[in-house]
């Protein structure tokens, strides 16, 4: 009985070693696919520094300061948007040198800017931004990449915590990012670019990660015309725990005013898009252009009806403001 006794205990320790070195054979594995993306990517960071005299940068400027990245081989450089109404010149540090920027465009709505560096470096490395690349799943790791002020680039480890059903498409991780590590660039372990830092939520201690899909969308109208155009149709909406997702109100301006259409009808379809939650309502709008033109499906008690409308602008707080006083 003892020797049976001894016998099981040898087992039970060597599985617990064994578990003890798998476990850290993963921790290893995982250590060196972070350092090695981190060593991949940080050469395409840069610190922003909006400047009151492009000429002298002081030490008063770096308070201002925001990470920023290379987004292609022409020296155009994404970052947060913050700053953009405060300063006219930027500048971005990298390497231990200092390069003069202009303002391409930015959106407030988004807090994205963009940037192009007028002289850049000879050889420099940028971060390829896709369309196809998709939100990483609840749960997964990502990696920011910051740089604060005139230090060196800097990796934090995160987890996504989930989307943000508005009508913008962020996505959640758990890290504080402050002020000088806002438009970090995020990556999966994959090597892929998911995102950028878009701002920090005290209230819930989580930033908020606008991801690559729809930076694409904004890159291309800032490249093109300097500042962003979204669709509106004048709708706001409601979902209920079946993940439906009806109208609740209807906007006497709406492109919709004028047809049949009751506050409670089922949304099934906006474009080539079939509505099931929130997130396909709000996906589908940020991607609707001024002047288009769409098909939309709705169930309106047991008759199911589709219309053409055509977007409209969104509106501005000056339209708001003139509505409101016309009211």
């Amino acid at each position: 009985i003892i020797m049976i006794g001894l016998f099981f205990s040898v087992i039970i320790l060597l599985a617990g070693s064994f578990s003890i070195l798998k476990g850290e054979k993963n921790y290893l594995a995982l250590e060196n696919q972070v350092t090695d993306l981190f060593s991949n990517k940080k050469n395409s960071i840069v610190c922003v520094v909006g400047t009151l005299d492009p000429k002298e940068i002081v030490v008063r400027d770096l308070q201002y300061s925001c990470t920023g990245f290379f987004i292609d081989h022409l020296g155009h450089v994404l970052t947060s948007s913050v700053n953009f109404e405060k300063f006219k010149d930027f500048s971005i540090f990298l390497n231990n040198k200092f390069y003069t920027c202009e303002i391409v465009g930015f959106d407030k709505k988004a807090g994205l800017g963009l940037l192009k560096v007028l002289d850049p470096p000879e050889e420099f490395d940028f971060v390829e931004v896709l369309p196809e690349t998709r939100v990483p799943k609840t749960g997964s790791f990502v990696l920011t990449i910051t740089q604060k002020a005139l230090l060196t680039p800097s990796p934090r480890l995160s987890t996504v915590m989930g989307n943000l059903p508005k009508m913008f498409p962020f996505f959640r991780i758990d890290s504080e990012l402050l002020m000088g590590e806002i438009g970090s660039p995020v990556f999966d372990l994959h090597g892929s670019f998911v995102g950028f830092v878009g701002r920090y939520v005290r209230s819930i201690q989580e930033s908020l990660i606008f991801p690559s899909f729809a930076i694409d969308r904004i890159v291309r109208d800032l490249k093109a015309h300097g500042k962003v155009s979204y669709g509106w149709i004048g709708l706001q909406i409601l979902s209920n725990v079946d993940g439906e997702v009806r109208i609740k109100k209807l906007s006497p301006n709406s492109p919709l005013a004028n047809f049949d259409i009751q506050e409670g009808d089922l949304i099934l379809s906006i474009g080539d898009s079939v509505i099931k939650n929130p997130r396909d309502y709000y996906n589908t709008m940020f991607y609707a252009r001024p002047r288009t033109k769409l098909k939309m499906t709705l169930k309106c008690g047991l008759e199911t009806k589709t219309f053409l409308i055509t977007v409209k602008a969104f509106p501005t707080r000056t339209d708001l403001q003139k509505k409101e006083n016309a009211e």
